[in-house]
């Protein structure tokens, strides 16, 4: 009698411990289904990308490639904000951001994107890049 008892307490304490890891399952299997019971497919982008608040996805601006990254560390040089013999290397690291934070307080863009803080950089330094005369260029040979 006494393994009877024992059992269906254990039986009990399953049945329970079941219940809850369902009850705990049930919102991310209704987020997997769907609207249409259908299982959506994510990538790894997308739930980063949805994840920032306020933003939706469509109004996320990709990362800085490490063309523009070296580009802007090369105007922040430029303009004062970065060692130009150690700290251009297409890296954001935190000397970078540390730069490109006082760059940003400095230009009165505090909440500007690192994108147009490159872009405005740009701007500001056009006569540093120069132009290419396509007739002036010798051919591949």
């Amino acid at each position: 009698m006494d393994t009877h008892i024992r059992g269906v307490a254990l039986l009990i304490l399953l049945t329970a411990a079941l219940w809850g890891a369902a009850r705990l399952a049930a919102p991310v299997v209704d987020e997997a289904l769907g609207d249409e019971g259908a299982i959506i497919a994510r990538s790894p982008d997308e739930d980063s990308l949805s994840q920032r608040i306020g933003e939706s996805p469509e109004t996320v601006e990709a990362p800085l490639t490490f063309d523009e990254v070296s580009t802007l560390q090369w105007l922040l040089a430029v303009e004062g904000f970065l060692d130009p013999d150690s700290d251009i290397d297409g890296l954001l690291g935190p000397i970078t951001e540390d730069a490109i934070t006082r760059a940003k307080a400095t230009l009165a863009i505090p909440t500007a994107s690192d994108r147009v803080l490159l872009s405005l950089l740009e701007g500001r330094n056009a006569n540093l890049f120069g132009t290419v005369d396509s007739t002036q260029t010798a051919p591949i040979q």
